[in-house]
């Protein structure tokens, strides 16, 4: 009782106007190292519960739900992935999702979003081999911006279903339809938009 609930920003709508605050995968840490609490609630998916705690060992994490998981991280980039991966390029780099379970970031050279991922391939001057430890489809958007390096997915087959269905096709559809409609719950998503705006007040003052 009376324990903060921090949950990742892909949240539901009604879950998110329920939270204190909302974070992403970059900024859980921080944001959970700025409470005074020292019990959090933190969902949906355990892995990234596990990796905050992993940093702020004085904090007592709570998943919630239990076994809340990215499908794609969970079973698609594990321990075993990463020792095959190792094992076809020596002497790579592997960088890994903190959404993926706590043996496959042990075996990690860098552990990080999305963003971190592809910001590190640039601060270590984008020379080597990369293996992205997440959605097969980032290792293409860092190729993009850094094509001295040799950036390849961790596991090939580790692709998200749901992110595959927004297409260029599928996005123009929309702007020329202006379909499919989203329409919210006008009082959940006050609610939902204030939890937001703590949450990015709070990570501004450090």
């Amino acid at each position: 009782p009376g324990a903060p609930v921090v949950l990742y920003i892909n949240s539901h709508l009604d879950a998110k106007a329920e939270a204190d605050y909302i974070v992403t995968s970059s900024s859980a840490v921080k944001l959970v190292s700025m409470l005074e609490d020292d019990t959090v609630l933190f969902g949906p998916d355990r892995n990234l519960a596990d990796y905050v705690a992993e940093n702020l060992p004085g904090k007592r994490i709570v998943s919630v739900p239990l076994h809340g998981h990215c499908p794609v991280h969970q079973y698609l980039i594990t321990a075993r992935h990463v020792e095959e991966a190792r094992r076809r390029y020596p002497g790579a780099r592997v960088l890994i999702h903190p959404e993926a379970p706590r043996e496959a970031r042990k075996l990690a050279d860098y552990v990080g979003s999305t963003s971190q991922m592809v910001r590190y391939i640039g601060e270590t001057k984008a020379h080597g081999t990369y293996l992205l430890g997440t959605e097969e489809g980032l290792a293409y958007r860092a190729r993009k911006l850094y094509p001295t390096a040799d950036v390849k997915p961790l596991n090939p087959k580790a692709i998200c279903r749901n992110m595959k269905k927004i297409t260029l096709r599928s996005i123009v559809e929309a702007l020329e339809r202006l379909a499919p409609r989203v329409e919210l719950d006008p009082v959940q998503a006050k609610k939902a938009r204030e939890t937001v705006e703590r949450s990015l007040e709070m990570l501004k003052k450090n």
